[in-house]
């Protein structure tokens, strides 16, 4: 063991063993620490553990997933500067009808397809997993609890969903848990009319908010490219035997055909 040399000096030895030295990849850290006679041995097992992360959650049906989920991910991890963004294919929404959505399986393994060649990405079946309807806040919860109180989650939605954001079950208790990254959403047409639904729109008359958390929602908004394109249109195009190639990753669109998925009305 190694001593000090004068009286109440202290010698400090540290030696640091990395293996795969990346945010997403884990790793193994050895710190001997000698303090005069004290020894002290820590082990990290993962980078989160020592790097406090901004993690980005993208929930959806993805059914199918396309490139306009994908470029708005990358968009949304560059501009906000995230260390990951998590896909989570939904169970059963209490928001949306689920009278053509497909077997969750087949979400989740062309989630999995079209993100594999991204190490900032990742999916999760946590939502598909649970039994009945999935609300985000179950999903903010069983989020915390894995990544702790130290990293921060942010919530990623579209501007139409601010909209029936107060509907929300307890949105007061998941605005504390969680930020929220708006993206603008693709021009709608009604009656004729094409407009883009606003955040300013859908943030008047809110008052589940304070004033400050609609700031930071103004604040964190992302503005991505318009992409023309949605699952409800691939999903007709495949029914009408019209080509969706380019629309969705080619991963995507071979598991689509090898499973004959969305050609029969169901």
């Amino acid at each position: 063991m190694p001593q000090s040399s004068s009286i109440g000096a202290k010698v400090l030895y540290i030696t640091f063993f990395y293996k795969h030295f990346t945010p997403t990849g884990l790793f193994f850290k050895k710190a001997k620490c000698y303090n005069n006679s004290l020894e002290l041995c820590a082990f990290v097992t993962s980078w989160q553990d020592i790097y406090k992360m901004d993690i980005g959650i993208f929930g959806g049906s993805f059914n199918p997933i396309h490139i306009g989920h994908l470029i708005a991910a990358e968009e949304i991890f560059q501009q906000r500067g995230l260390s990951k963004v998590i896909f989570i294919p939904t169970g059963i929404s209490p928001h949306k009808e689920s009278g053509d959505l497909i077997d969750s399986s087949h979400r989740y393994r062309m989630v999995k397809g079209a993100i594999s060649d991204n190490v900032h990405f990742e999916v999760s079946d946590i939502e598909i997993k649970r039994s009945g309807k999935s609300y985000t806040i179950d999903t903010i919860k069983i989020l915390r609890e894995k990544y702790g109180e130290e990293h921060n989650l942010y919530l990623i939605m579209g501007t139409d969903m601010i909209t029936e954001i107060s509907t929300w079950k307890d949105i007061n208790i998941l605005s504390v848990m969680c930020h929220f990254i708006v993206v603008n959403r693709p021009m709608i047409t009604t009656n004729g009319i094409s407009k883009s639904p606003s955040l300013e729109c859908g943030l008047r008359g809110i008052k589940v908010f304070s004033n400050e958390k609609i700031a930071e929602i103004k604040r964190l908004k992302v503005t991505i490219p318009t992409i023309g394109t949605s699952s409800t249109e691939i999903r007709e195009r495949l029914r009408s035997g019209r080509s969706i190639r380019y629309l969705v990753p080619q991963c995507v669109e071979d598991y689509i055909r090898t499973h004959n998925l969305y050609i029969k009305l169901p």
